[in-house]
């Protein structure tokens, strides 16, 4: 997510169009540091799931949108997607212990809005 940032800011800020690698097609569920930070502080107190996953086309759309992107993106599917699927335990961690995660557009926001308090000193 954060290469996804990065690009969609330096297009948007120089009005040029994005590439991205790949089809777009392979799926990633992410858990932010925050929820999983509440997980750990429920736990030390206390002692399978509907899919989350999203499709990196989706997230960068997601990603586009939250940065104010409004080009063209453009993908290479002559590189490689990667793995066809990636998930994290947010879903198990969910159920097991009755928390409800921050979504997928909320985080998004919330990290374009540290990218932006912390750019230009983050690394490309």
């Amino acid at each position: 997510m954060a290469a996804l940032t990065l690009k969609f800011h330096l297009a948007a800020t120089e009005g040029k169009p994005v590439e991205l690698w790949g089809s777009g097609k392979p799926r990633r569920e992410f858990l932010f540091a925050e929820d999983l930070a509440r997980v750990v502080l429920w736990a030390v107190d206390h002692y399978d799931d509907p899919e989350t996953d999203i499709s990196i086309a989706e997230l960068a759309g997601v990603v586009a949108e939250a940065i104010g992107f409004e080009g063209d993106v453009r993908w290479d599917t002559t590189r490689p997607d990667g793995t066809p699927s990636r998930r994290t335990p947010a879903a198990k961690l969910k159920k097991r212990f009755d928390m409800e995660f921050m979504g997928i557009g909320a985080g998004v926001e919330r990290a374009v809005e540290d990218f932006r308090e912390n750019f230009p000193n983050v690394r490309g």
